[in-house]
């Protein structure tokens, strides 16, 4: 049903916040997966995946290539149609993954964007895949870009179109 895209470094106390959670949301949902892009941590994200959640993908970078290009990577190894993107540093309390899926299908939509409550200042970031690109922008402006955010859903069958 859905793949969810984790990517870390050097971010083990958070990981261990999160992945209990979505491990159960994953569970939850026919067919799901997770994948972590460990974006080249020197610390024990490697072991901790391992030995706690055998089932997770876990894939590591050598060196450091930047959360767009762990997203890149990832998607190739995705084997649902949807994928949801989540950065670490989210926390999210309550989510029905069903629901939220059922409403792109019914709306045929190509993305779901989470509005955060938090706003702050990031570069310029672009996702690109299979000659598809995607720029996002934010800003501490909430009147220039209002829906931008770290979690959001997208459906993989529209991406590829």
């Amino acid at each position: 049903m859905i793949t969810f895209i984790l990517i870390c470094s050097n971010q083990l106390t958070l990981l261990k916040q999160r992945l209990f959670y979505y491990s159960n949301l994953a569970n939850n949902l026919s067919k799901s997966e997770i994948i972590i892009i460990d974006d080249g941590s020197i610390d024990s994200t490697s072991n901790y995946v391992k030995t706690h959640f055998p089932k997770i993908k876990y894939m590591k970078n050598i060196n450091e290539e930047g959360y767009i290009n762990c997203f890149n990577k990832a998607l190739d190894f995705a084997t649902n149609n949807f994928i949801f993107f989540i950065d670490l540093h989210i926390s999210i309390k309550a989510l029905n993954l069903k629901k939220e899926i059922n409403n792109m299908k019914k709306n045929d939509s190509f993305i779901h964007i989470f509005p955060i409550t938090q706003t702050y200042k990031s570069k310029f970031q672009t996702i690109n895949y299979t000659n598809s690109e995607f720029k996002f922008y934010s800003t501490t402006n909430p009147i220039d870009y209002p829906v931008i955010s770290e979690a959001l859903i997208v459906n993989k069958n529209k991406l590829k179109l």
